[in-house]
């Protein structure tokens, strides 16, 4: 019985530790950072969206320092800006990430890291397959919308 209370209390405990630190986050206006393990498959849930916009955002930082491109260029400014844009489809947010992963190698590198091995050999198919394949096939075709992109993108990783 007394260790029936006690687990109560431990969970109730917790439990309002987990509110005061969501709590704490919102006041800050600090934003949830996005868990790169099996990053993939959740990357289209709503609730992850916010995250995948910062994540767009910081991945196009990257590739201009990775690259030394200058950031001011005009396509850059206007990618950053879509990633901002609260009005941007959800559809087009990912499909910049999917085109984004491409290049950012510390991205790949992070994701590769959290990962297993069987995992790791499952996400160097899919890198291979977006790269030689799918990517190319989106930029080509001028009739795909973002949202086929975004299926055939996560078709690719399903079957990897």
């Amino acid at each position: 019985m007394t260790c029936q209370v006690l687990q109560r209390q431990k969970n109730s405990l917790s439990s309002a530790a987990h509110h005061t630190t969501s709590q704490k986050r919102r006041k800050l206006g600090t934003q949830p950072t996005l868990d790169l393990k099996q990053l993939i498959p959740r990357i289209t849930l709503p609730h992850n969206e916010a995250c995948l916009r910062k994540c767009c955002e910081e991945t196009l930082h990257r590739i201009c320092d990775e690259y030394t491109i200058n950031s001011s260029i005009s396509i850059f400014k206007t990618l950053d800006d879509m990633s901002k844009d609260p009005e941007e489809s959800s559809s087009s947010i990912t499909a910049l990430f999917f085109l984004c992963l491409d290049i950012d190698l510390q991205l790949k590198e992070m994701m590769m890291s959290v990962e297993s091995d069987a995992m790791k050999r499952k996400l160097t198919g899919f890198f291979t397959k977006m790269r030689n394949e799918v990517i190319p096939v989106f930029l080509c075709d001028e009739k795909m919308e973002a949202e086929e992109f975004v299926r055939t993108c996560q078709e690719t990783y399903l079957l990897a």
